[in-house]
């Protein structure tokens, strides 16, 4: 699976040290009614607690109505729409959201692939058992999205700092055209689609933490859609696929500098 990018393939493996601060996977199907989801609420809580999530609340969407009453029209606000249920642990820090068409899992202490598909496809099946979803539910999207975020200090200049990144990346950052002791923040998003079935993210964020600090953000989302997918090949096929394009950029986006201090043991 390409994904539109110019991308040899890589052999995977694990380094000694990463800089992923989270990794989210969404899995989304035909929308259920809503009720089946609160209804279970209380089951889910339970079984979930069980698994390691020591919180859960609803999740609502404000909703507004124009209000033509007075001299001038105006929103006020309406009932507020039921979304689903979010259930979440600190330690180690991870959040579910169960909503009427997706599931999303995402885990803030990410250790490596197999281990966070097993969790997902765990808690994944569990919902389904508890809701009573179609065991042949269509899935129509599936993915997959890791941000690494590196502290850089003592930041010294855009050019000897970003040195640990591909000179392709943070180009505003390296064109010169900024003063550090000024600059706050800057942002680049790049957008690849094909056919309206895979389509690709790729945002790098550099903020400026204080006098002599900076955080530099590697933001990378693949996402697979479809209309009739089978959760046996999301997670057998689908996720797997879209972690080895993740590994594939990383290994693009980083020099061997880079490279050289994640193979160090901690």
């Amino acid at each position: 699976m390409s994904f539109l990018l110019n991308l040899p393939n890589k052999e995977r493996y694990t380094f000694n040290r990463h800089f992923l601060s989270s990794v989210h996977s969404e899995i989304r199907f035909k929308p259920i009614d809503i009720k089946r989801i609160l209804d279970k609420a209380d089951s889910l809580e339970s079984e979930f607690k069980k698994l390691g999530f020591s919180e859960s609340k609803k999740g609502f969407a404000g909703a507004f109505k124009l209000d033509t009453e007075q001299d001038k029209p105006h929103l006020t606000p309406a009932e507020t729409v039921p979304l689903g249920v979010l259930f979440n642990s600190q330690s180690p820090r991870q959040e579910l959201k169960i909503e009427r068409d997706k599931i999303v899992y995402s885990d803030f202490n990410y250790s490596n692939f197999e281990e966070f598909q097993l969790r997902f496809r765990t808690l994944f099946d569990k919902v389904r058992e508890i809701v009573s979803l179609d065991s042949n539910i269509a899935v129509n999207k599936v993915g997959l999205k890791k941000i690494n975020s590196v502290r850089i200090q003592p930041f010294v200049s855009f050019q000897d700092s970003l040195s640990v990144f591909n000179s392709a990346l943070f180009g505003i950052a390296r064109s010169d055209l900024l003063k550090f002791e000024y600059f706050t923040v800057s942002e680049e998003t790049t957008l690849l689609q094909d056919a309206e079935d895979e389509l690709f993210l790729l945002k790098t964020r550099l903020a400026k933490l204080q006098e002599d600090a900076a955080e530099a953000t590697l933001d990378f989302d693949f996402v697979k859609l479809g209309t009739d997918i089978q959760v046996e090949e999301v997670f057998n096929d689908i996720l797997p696929s879209l972690n080895q394009c993740h590994f594939d950029l990383f290994m693009w986006s980083v020099t061997d500098t880079m490279i050289d201090i994640m193979e160090e043991k901690s």
